[in-house]
């Protein structure tokens, strides 16, 4: 099972730093086990560990850009939009968490 994952920016100074992970890293049965250890976590329900993953993803796309949505954005390989509405349903389901 290979993985590859895509990564493109146009550099400026003030765009977070991608670091391209080495391929033996990708190939390797690290990232089956890290799946499945979601999956597990999640009573193998895949639309549940699904949001668990892209909300991981976006968490760690805004803490690399230091909160800029339009960078996480370009890290990710979706619109600013995208983002915005991600962050803003992602809120609403941690407040009902808390109700």
């Amino acid at each position: 099972m290979a993985i590859v994952l895509r990564l493109q920016l146009s550099r400026t100074e003030e765009e977070p730093e991608v670091r391209k992970p080495a391929a033996e890293v990708l190939n390797s049965q690290t990232v089956v086990n890290a799946v499945v250890r979601v999956l597990d976590a999640n009573d193998w329900n895949l639309m549940r560990s699904t949001e668990i993953c892209e909300r991981e993803a976006l968490e760690s796309a805004i803490g690399r850009s230091k909160g800029n949505q339009s960078q996480a954005a370009r890290l990710l390989g979706i619109t600013p939009r995208s983002v915005y509405n991600k962050v803003r349903i992602n809120v609403a389901v941690d407040r009902d968490k808390c109700s």
